[in-house]
């Protein structure tokens, strides 16, 4: 691919970026040590117990024995890109340092927080415990619709304190212009847990093009052939694996650079998103039909 840089005459030293927002999963990433495991896959038990049984005074108050069922799920991660670029000396020269020097940032926000964003998304809304398809057109509805995942998910016995809510801008407008105390109430449930995510980012299935083939050049992500708009996911934190397991961008100054004279950057990504098999129902997906 070849690069297309129009050097300057007179210039605004202010970059005419496209608005976006930083990868607004970051909230649910798991702590560290959970996430940054050594070696490409890694494993995560599971326990199952017999339950109580009878007592019995007559024989001395013996104990029953019972059963202990530990099994080890193996993981592997599942999102791992990379993307280079490479700015001539002069061409960057020649715009006053904008062509590399703002590019790193231009690229994570533009191009690398919303991928991670719509990938995780969808990742969850595929695994959801629990799924509801239907049309939600107005505030009353998503509220209705709000409080019957929550009503389901507290008789699931879905620890509520960790429980985030990502709706799209308009549906979270939608409920707060109802001013009712049923919809403070919803949103006070969920505090400071809400995700406010765009409708591009919401979907159910993503496309990762490989930035090689015929027509994926340009990389990036797509909508998926099958993908449909999320309403609404409610994400229990403990239900799910997330986090970044290797980031590691770099820039190689044209000095050392030994294929050509240019500043290049150099970005890879390896990352993990996983739903707990039996934590399930700490994710709940509301789909548009």
């Amino acid at each position: 691919m070849a690069n297309d840089i129009k050097l300057l005459t007179d210039f605004v030293p202010k970059l005419d970026q496209k608005y976006t927002q930083v990868a607004l999963t970051s909230v649910l990433d798991s702590a560290p040590e959970v996430v940054r495991l050594e070696g490409g896959e890694f494993k995560i038990p599971t326990m199952e117990l017999s339950g109580l049984a009878g007592h019995n005074r007559a024989n001395g108050g013996k104990y029953v024995e019972g059963d202990v069922k530990l099994t080890w799920k193996t993981y592997t991660p599942t999102y791992e890109r990379n993307r280079k670029f490479e700015v001539d000396v002069m061409d960057n020269y020649e715009t006053a340092d904008i062509a590399f020097g703002r590019l790193s940032g231009v690229f994570l926000e533009e191009h690398v927080a919303p991928e991670i964003d719509a990938w995780r998304f969808a990742t969850y809304a595929q695994n959801a415990g629990k799924t509801v398809s239907g049309t939600l057109a107005d505030g009353k509805e998503y509220l209705e619709a709000l409080v019957a995942a929550i009503t389901e998910m507290e008789e699931n016995e879905v620890n509520v304190d960790t429980l985030y809510l990502a709706v799209s801008p308009t549906a979270h407008r939608s409920i707060l212009n109802l001013q009712t105390i049923e919809s403070r109430e919803v949103l006070d449930f969920f505090g400071d847990r809400i995700i406010i995510v765009p409708q591009r980012r919401f979907i159910t299935d993503v496309k990762l093009l490989d930035g090689k083939t015929a027509g994926e050049e340009e990389g990036g992500w797509v909508a998926g052939d099958d993908a449909k708009q999320i309403n609404f996911l409610i994400i229990d934190k403990r239900a799910i694996i997330q986090g970044i397991k290797h980031e590691a961008p770099k820039h190689i100054p044209a000095a050392v650079n030994q294929s050509g004279d240019g500043d290049a950057f150099a970005y890879r990504v390896n990352g993990v998103e996983i739903v707990l098999e039996n934590k399930k129902d700490g994710i709940y997906a509301h789909i548009q039909e």
